[in-house]
């Protein structure tokens, strides 16, 4: 069983820019005995172009003991 989540605020600043904040949680397991959702939340910048927004996002574990921080760039639309 795959389950996910997210919840996300984009808010443009001026045409080309933007910002985002976000909370992810969800996990793979094979039964709901085994349920354990992995956490994280984080913030990122937006560029608008003509081929779709170009991210930089920064992204945080929650309830880890190693908490460790993670980079991801995206260009282009998702669905």
């Amino acid at each position: 069983v795959l389950l996910a989540g997210r919840l996300r605020l984009d808010r443009a600043i001026g045409k080309a820019w933007g910002v985002a904040v976000f909370y992810d949680a969800g996990n793979a397991f094979n039964s709901f005995s085994d349920l354990h959702l992995a956490r994280g939340a984080g913030i990122g910048v937006r560029r608008y172009t003509i081929v779709g927004p170009i991210k930089l996002d920064l992204a945080r574990q929650i309830d880890t003991p190693k908490r460790a921080y993670r980079v991801h760039i995206g260009v282009g639309f998702q669905w």
